[in-house]
């Protein structure tokens, strides 16, 4: 049977302001629940993490329902709010709503974390060992005629020549750039044969391209349509990925696994010890750096642009990983954690 999505509605959801964004998050909690408790039993709820503590009517709906009860955590909250200078750090508010997503948690049969560095923050959390499972984001791969997209991205966008390294996605605020920024400055000199191709949107991006407006090796593309996407990723040399120290284990940056799927190496800029990190560096398919070492960056992606061969390996090691982050692995693990019987996938 195909899937039913049935939609609640809250309050007009707005960025305009962080109080009428949390009283819209707040007007669906009692919407979700009302319409929960209408539905049949289910044998299994899972529930997400956008919104924020969606967790925390689970285990009502596991007494009322007699379901099996999964959270599915792509983030860590308020822990991610606390970072990000939302909430105020070990604040009042921060601490009610960490309790009450910990009770919450607790009663849960299975929880998802997506990478081993979350585990290790959800058995801080007090979490037994056999109740939280790691199953990382995947990708959906790219299409067989990828390389062939990828050539042709390049040659429409005059690249053809170029050494490109890309950062590719969300310009968001658990993403640092200063590295980046210092990275372009210093290879502008450096290595002025290196382009930085930045795609994407998001709340940094007029802050980004601000501070870049005057660098001759910068080219801005906006957010890409799915159909463009595999042309896209495949047509860097390298792509970035970003995320501050202190959120390691709150979030994960998927895009690594996009990344990988495209066959490209990457260069982690954030904490050896988060699972893309560790995806990276243990299969030799890329680089890891603190976030803010921009200097670093620049002499890796000169030294990388002179080395043919080295580009090569890394790209090979990518392509042999890529099945293994694919979607099937995943569906797969999850199925075993809903306990289903079988799996047509």
């Amino acid at each position: 049977d195909l899937p039913r999505v049935i939609r609640v509605r809250g309050l007009p959801f707005t960025r305009a302001s962080l109080w009428r964004r949390a009283l819209a998050y707040a007007s669906l909690y009692p919407a979700f629940l009302w319409r929960a408790l209408r539905l049949p039993r289910h044998d299994v709820v899972v529930t997400l993490t956008d919104p924020p503590l969606l967790l925390t009517p689970g285990p009502l709906l596991k007494l009322l329902k007699r379901a099996r009860l999964v959270h599915w955590a792509q983030d860590l909250y308020p822990e991610v709010a606390e970072e990000l200078g939302v909430l105020r750090k070990h604040g009042a508010l921060a601490a009610m709503l960490r309790q009450a997503s910990t009770f919450s948690l607790k009663r849960y049969d299975a929880v998802v974390a997506v990478g081993r560095c979350m585990e290790g923050r959800l058995r801080q959390r007090g979490l037994k060992r056999e109740r939280v499972r790691v199953i990382p984001n995947w990708s959906l791969g790219q299409e067989s005629d990828g390389e062939a997209a990828g050539a042709t991205f390049r040659r429409v966008h005059g690249w053809t020549d170029r050494f490109v390294v890309m950062y590719s996605g969300n310009f968001g605020l658990a993403h640092p750039f200063a590295g980046v920024i210092d990275a372009i400055e210093r290879t502008a000199r450096l290595a002025p044969g290196i382009l930085f191709v930045l795609v994407g949107e998001g709340a940094q991006r007029s802050a980004v391209e601000m501070r870049l407006r005057r660098a001759p090796n910068v080219q801005w593309l906006p957010h890409q349509p799915l159909p463009a996407l595999a042309g896209c990723l495949r047509s860097a040399d390298v792509h970035l990925a970003s995320m501050y120290e202190e959120t390691c284990g709150l979030v994960v940056p998927s895009k690594v696994y996009g990344i990988v799927a495209a066959g490209c190496p990457c260069v982690f800029l954030g904490p050896a010890e988060s699972e893309g990190a560790r995806v990276v560096r243990e299969n030799g398919c890329g680089e890891v750096l603190p976030s803010g070492d921009g200097e670093g960056l620049a002499r890796l992606l000169a030294r990388w642009s002179q080395d043919p061969i080295w580009m090569k390996s890394m790209r090979g090691k990518a392509r042999v990983l890529a099945p293994q982050l694919g979607l099937r692995p995943a569906a797969h693990a999850f199925a075993a954690v809903l306990g289903a019987r079988e799996l047509n996938a």
